[in-house]
């Protein structure tokens, strides 16, 4: 009887074992279904809501970074989605090139913020923002105690800013573009500024910077003529060295008070 009983236990034992593992596999699919339905679902309320929004971006150069930026923000703070979620529905806001650049890069943004520097470094040339930089070069005035190679220069710094993708050349093309019908206005006339050649490459470009602001700084010391001779021949062999340049000094004009009138580019 008894190995009967035992018999028939054992005969039982691993059905109920089956069913009970079965039944705790459906139970973890069920629960793992339920999860992907929340996932999912929670992600397409995320992308319905996103694809409301009147803020899109291409990254042509006709619209702003800083504009779109700006919207999106707005737009954020009338729901409850995070900068995460703000994250994951960027391509519902995007669309070629800008789309191509997001789906090409390393997607390694940790914030919203991140984000925002990566898009304003790649975009940052749209015709909106190079205006923009525009007027604030333009708005800056002339300081008492500033040359006028030193002014002019930190107009072009403020106006080329935006090209950060561009070459120098480029970037001071650029820039000379944009300001020279407003040099003259800009630039007191007994100090008359010259504008400097389109550069060939970086060294070339701040070698002359250097020289010209030593050109301008010889002209407004009172130097004997010994000294004022000596100096400028440094100069030029300073120059001859560094680029193979011919130009000399020798065209600063001097006025009685020892301040140059004119800088002239060298023949």
């Amino acid at each position: 009887m008894i190995t009967i009983i035992q018999h028939l236990h054992k005969s039982i034992q691993p059905s109920v074992v089956m069913s009970s593992s079965t039944d705790s596999s459906d139970r973890n699919n069920r629960e793992s279904s339920s999860d992907d339905d929340y996932y999912y679902g929670s992600w397409r309320n995320v992308f319905s809501i996103v694809q409301k929004w009147k803020a899109t971006f291409n990254g042509d150069r006709h619209e702003s970074i800083k504009d779109f930026l700006i919207s999106v923000k707005s737009h954020q703070q009338l729901t409850d989605l995070g900068d995460s979620e703000l994250l994951e529905a960027l391509p519902c806001l995007l669309t070629e090139p800008a789309l191509v650049w997001h789906r090409l890069i390393p997607k390694e943004w940790t914030s919203w913020e991140h984000f925002c520097e990566d898009a304003r470094n790649v975009f940052r040339h749209s015709e909106k923002y190079n205006l923009e930089l525009l007027e604030k070069a333009l708005a800056r005035k002339q300081t008492e105690d500033e040359s006028a190679i030193d002014y002019v220069s930190e107009l072009h710094r403020l106006a080329g800013s935006g090209c950060a993708n561009q070459t120098l050349v480029q970037q001071h093309a650029s820039s000379s573009a944009a300001l020279r019908p407003r040099l003259s206005e800009l630039v007191e006339e007994q100090e008359a500024y010259e504008p400097p050649p389109a550069p060939e490459d970086s060294t070339v470009y701040r070698n002359w910077l250097t020289i010209h602001r030593l050109k301008v700084y010889v002209g407004r010391m009172k130097f004997t003529p010994e000294v004022e001779g000596d100096v400028s021949g440094m100069i030029d062999e300073k120059l001859k060295e560094k680029t193979g340049d011919r130009r000399s000094v020798s065209g600063v004009s001097f006025s009685s008070s020892g301040g140059a009138r004119r800088c002239y580019r060298c023949e």
